[in-house]
């Protein structure tokens, strides 16, 4: 995800803003920071919005969707303009929100964000098809952090908790709307039992791409081909360590988290022959040079899981958190229009009810 998994769904049904899956990559040098004023921007019963307030929370949402990688400020004057007015709406409503949920005296505990970004977390990581152990290395290695820092982090964020007193604030204000039972869970699952939670078997994989960079000569080819053959010999020699190779020589998008490509399954995520050539490989072995279009490929297969059918149990919690996501956006919505009607929501320029 842009940002891995930093997002539950459930934020991203709330919070999704235009572009928020092209916002640029990581670039340098730095620019002059942008200065946020302290205009104020927009007052909702009473309670000021700032640009300051805007910009910080624009500056989070980022930061979430980046992985925490720096943004070069040139960068971020681009999305700016089509995002800020996004984040402002998005803030006007929390206000609303958070005063409707203290007038019904809802309260969140601790352990239910924890609870509530794990059952999400998981969601995401069983619809990604990505293994749990290959997320870790991708976080380890990114930020330098424990997967349990990690989670301990992400649903401490203001951001992700607002949603969540959201959440719960929809189902306490609409219990039968949003009220799923033991029947409408078995009877998803088994809709989507044979499509999504029937698994065939998977590799978990790296690899170091040599890439074609356009239209290469047969002259040309052969270099890279010698490049990649060079690697080759660096990973199979004694104490050689794949990921930091991949670091080194990969040119592929995955070479800086080490040449993660997750796990995947024979046939319909990775193109041929390099998935024939994956799935030959035993734990730990690494390939001769495969190429594709792409490129050369050293694959280096670190796990094998065999297919199998999830059982209901299993799938329970996903489905709960999906079915239950998919009653309280609308109804979130629709709510949301209705505390607006009854606000008085004051733009300093065009005062309005």
């Amino acid at each position: 995800m842009s940002s891995l998994l930093l997002h539950a769904f459930f934020a991203a049904a709330f919070l999704t803003l235009p572009g928020s899956g092209q916002v640029p990559s990581p670039a340098t040098p730095p620019a002059v920071r942008h200065a946020a004023t302290d205009t104020l921007k927009v007052t909702v019963n009473g309670t000021d919005i700032r640009e300051s307030d805007v910009e910080r929370r624009f500056l989070a949402m980022v930061r979430q969707r980046t992985g925490g990688a720096p943004i070069d400020e040139s960068q971020l004057a681009q999305v700016r303009p089509q995002w800020h007015p996004m984040v402002l709406e998005q803030m006007i409503e929390e206000v609303l929100f958070e005063e409707d949920a203290k007038n019904a005296g809802l309260t969140v505990s601790e352990e239910e964000y924890a609870k509530f970004y794990q059952q999400s977390f998981d969601a995401q990581l069983f619809r990604q098809n990505m293994a749990l152990r290959d997320f870790e290395k991708i976080i380890e290695m990114r930020e330098d952090i424990t997967i349990d820092e990690f989670l301990a982090r992400e649903s401490a964020q203001e951001e992700y908790r607002a949603s969540v007193r959201q959440v719960r604030l929809i189902v306490k204000r609409y219990p039968d709307e949003t009220k799923i039972t033991g029947d409408d869970i078995q009877a998803r699952y088994e809709r989507e039992r044979d499509k999504a939670f029937t698994q065939g078997a998977e590799v978990t994989a790296s690899h170091i791409l040599i890439g074609f960079d356009g239209a290469l000569t047969d002259e040309e080819k052969a270099v890279k081909r010698a490049e990649a053959e060079r690697v080759l010999k660096l990973c199979l020699a004694e104490g050689a360590d794949f990921a930091e190779l991949a670091k080194e020589h990969s040119t592929g998008p995955s070479g800086p988290a080490g040449g993660q490509l997750g796990s995947f399954p024979r046939t319909g995520k990775m193109v041929e022959p390099f998935a024939k050539a994956a799935f030959e490989l035993k734990v730990g072995e690494i390939s001769d040079v495969v190429e594709t279009q792409f490129g050369y490929h050293l694959i280096h297969v670190t796990a094998r899981k065999e297919g199998r059918v999830v059982p209901v149990e299993e799938a329970r919690p996903i489905l709960e958190t999906e079915m239950l996501m998919e009653k309280v956006t609308p109804l979130r919505t629709s709510h949301a229009t209705k505390l607006r009607e009854g606000a008085e929501i004051v733009y300093p320029s065009n005062p309005a009810k």
